[in-house]
């Protein structure tokens, strides 16, 4: 991990509920706040692994999607944040709409309601950038109409609503930070969602060709983990309300990503397939709010940041 320079010394103490903590985000934000705090991993195991988190971390086997009310309760009694970050992703096809119903919108809905019930004072709520709905060219700002294409987006957008709508009358307080193209060490587990980079770095690995679908113009808003971490750890301590990106503001396209694989690993064979959904679209995210509400924005070069992933996966292997 970088230096991230991050006030953890204001979270000492403090009781964190975070949903979604074996997974890729989840567990290393665990781990992090674990240094100064009591934090309580809650997963249901569908998609992450007990083996991200360090000892510190408290465990909590628990579906929130399919477990009672009181159990919700008896876990964010005495909690002072809950970073919620458990989702059903939109990149696996075997996820239905109905998983995603189920899971992002009526079982996220029931655990801000229970949030307020338990005197929660700060709730943070990892959306996405589908919730815009946007492919481009125009930068997203939280100034942008919404207008979610896929499942995913529109439950990310609920979500977002339904958390307005559940601390509007409350002194307690919340956020909504929009997160773009997160990647780094510890991505996936046992065939989870890889992405491009980590799926590109496995290929290199077996001696596969990385595939580029269309021209490799597509243009994406890389975060590196830890940037991302550090932008939610400073956003749950700020008292802003509302949604914020989580993004670079940079644009990287699929091939000038591939470009920097290949000057990391010496070793990259291309795969041209024809063109898929994203060609032609630029999804980069305006981060001059989240600069202003926290005075930082990620910053790790992207050469540093696939550096670092590469040298983890050469450590785990394929």
């Amino acid at each position: 991990m970088l230096n991230l320079g991050i006030p953890l010394a204001q979270y000492q103490g403090k009781r964190i509920i975070i949903t979604g903590g074996a997974g890729f985000i989840g567990s290393a934000l665990s781990n992090l706040l674990a240094e100064t705090a009591n934090v309580v991993a809650i997963d249901n195991l569908s998609a992450g692994s007990w083996g991200r988190c360090d000892a510190k971390v408290i465990r909590k086997q628990l579906d929130i999607a399919s477990c009672t009310e009181l159990e919700i309760l008896e876990v964010l009694e005495g909690a002072d944040f809950v970073f919620h970050l458990a989702a059903v992703k939109k990149h696996n096809a075997l996820n239905s709409f109905e998983s995603i119903n189920l899971n992002n919108v009526i079982a996220t809905e029931r655990l801000f309601r229970l949030a307020v019930k338990a005197r929660i004072q700060r709730t943070i709520f990892a959306s996405s950038l589908y919730a815009y709905g946007s492919m481009g060219p125009s930068i997203m700002s939280e100034r942008d109409a919404v207008n979610p294409i896929t499942h995913y987006g529109l439950s990310k957008f609920t979500g977002e609503r339904m958390l307005q709508i559940a601390f509007q009358d409350t002194e307690l307080s919340y956020i909504a930070p929009r997160l773009f193209f997160v990647y780094g060490p510890n991505q996936y587990v046992d065939g989870g969602y890889k992405s491009v980079i980590v799926k590109s770095f496995e290929n290199i690995l077996k001696g596969i060709p990385v595939e580029i679908y269309g021209s490799g113009n597509q243009i994406l808003d890389y975060v590196y983990i830890d940037d991302c971490l550090k932008s939610l750890v400073l956003l749950g301590l700020s008292d802003y309300q509302g949604v914020v990106n989580i993004s670079t503001s940079v644009p990287s396209s699929i091939q000038q990503v591939s470009d920097e694989i290949n000057k990391i690993t010496d070793n990259i064979l291309i795969k041209r397939s024809d063109p898929d959904w994203t060609e032609g679209s630029q999804r980069v995210g305006d981060n001059s709010l989240l600069k202003e509400l926290i005075g930082y924005a990620p910053d790790t070069s992207m050469s540093i940041g696939l550096e670092q992933t590469w040298n983890w996966i050469k450590g785990v292997g394929v």
